[in-house]
């Protein structure tokens, strides 16, 4: 597969999780402080989870880009585009039959999810 693919997709997780722990700091909601530690609390272990399982299979990932953040904005949207991002790396960095490794993206994705949420109903 393509480990240069999967060292992005590790990347956007990372960086998720730079993000949401730098929000989760400033913010003056008491439900958006919770969700976003909750985020970024999980989505590390999840993002090891990915890479250690990948590089059982495939050998080890060389390169893990250091990515710039996006545009600041509403945290809400800038997780959506980042699940985005997984979402769209997940199929060409790691065949669809590999499930072990998929099934700890969809655990990504669903903590991407139930954050969404959080961040959009509880004030």
């Amino acid at each position: 597969m393509n480990a240069s693919l999967m060292g992005r997709l590790i990347a956007v997780l990372f960086l998720s999780r730079e993000i949401t722990h730098r929000e989760h700091l400033r913010t003056t909601s008491y439900a958006k402080h919770i969700a976003l530690n909750e985020f970024y609390d999980g989505i590390i272990e999840i993002a090891d989870s990915i890479a250690e399982a990948y590089q059982g299979r495939y050998g080890i990932i060389d390169i893990i880009p250091m990515l710039d953040a996006p545009a600041p904005g509403e945290i809400a949207d800038v997780l959506e585009g980042q699940l985005a991002l997984v979402e769209q790396l997940r199929y060409t960095s790691v065949d669809k039959q590999q499930t072990a490794i998929q099934n700890l993206i969809d655990e990504a994705v669903a903590l991407y999810l139930s954050t969404l949420y959080k961040l959009r109903t509880f004030k």
